[in-house]
């Protein structure tokens, strides 16, 4: 999966990559590409190297955020794994993750004269046991994020609202239950007065 900021300038794609030795298997990675805004010449081209990198599990030394681990400080799990899809904000402040069992936070460097423009902290998960057992996609308003998936046999759309200040999605706003089975992929109207669903059945 992965998702463009509004600005352009920037994509984000989900990934995973070797654990280092004598660790073995894969961890779950959240990258983050320059992309050229600017239409010309080279317009559209995204760099070849990642300007950030965030690893499940890992704290990430080069900002100010936390590591990405979840439940409580005796016994850490990760957060990613395996991560199902990934949305930008409208305004450029947050990236959202979904994974198969929390919907996590990165703030964003949304400010183009900051040198670290672009790259990605982690401001926290929140646990979708409660509402959604088995999620599937994800896709933000400029103040809601829709989680699609099924809980208790049931295919359900969740909504949270995002923190103004925060960007956390704390709030439970609303669940709809009278969705289509299978439910899965979701897209907003420009508007944002229509949620679209789909299914695959």
């Amino acid at each position: 999966a992965l998702a463009a900021s509004a600005d352009g300038s920037h994509i984000y794609v989900l990934g995973t990559v070797k654990r280092t030795p004598p660790s073995t298997g894969t961890v779950q990675v959240l990258y983050a590409f320059q992309r050229n805004p600017v239409p010309g010449l080279g317009y559209g081209e995204v760099g070849k190297d990642p300007i950030d990198l965030e690893t499940d599990g890992a704290d990430d030394p080069s900002d100010s955020g936390s590591a990405i681990v979840c439940g409580n400080s005796n016994t850490p799990d990760p957060c990613m794994d395996p991560a199902l899809d990934v949305a930008v904000s409208a305004d450029g402040r947050a990236v959202y993750v979904l994974s198969t069992t929390h919907l996590l936070l990165f703030n964003r460097v949304s400010n183009r004269l900051d040198p670290a423009f672009g790259s990605l902290s982690f401001g926290g998960a929140l646990p979708l046991s409660s509402w959604v057992s088995t999620p599937r996609r994800l896709v933000l308003s400029g103040s809601h994020a829709y989680v699609s998936g099924v809980s208790g046999g049931t295919a359900r759309v969740v909504v949270f609202k995002l923190d103004a200040s925060s960007l956390q999605p704390t709030q439970l706003e609303t669940t709809t239950t009278n969705v289509p089975n299978d439910v899965g992929p979701l897209a907003l109207s420009a508007d944002g007065a229509y949620l679209f669903a789909a299914s695959k059945a």
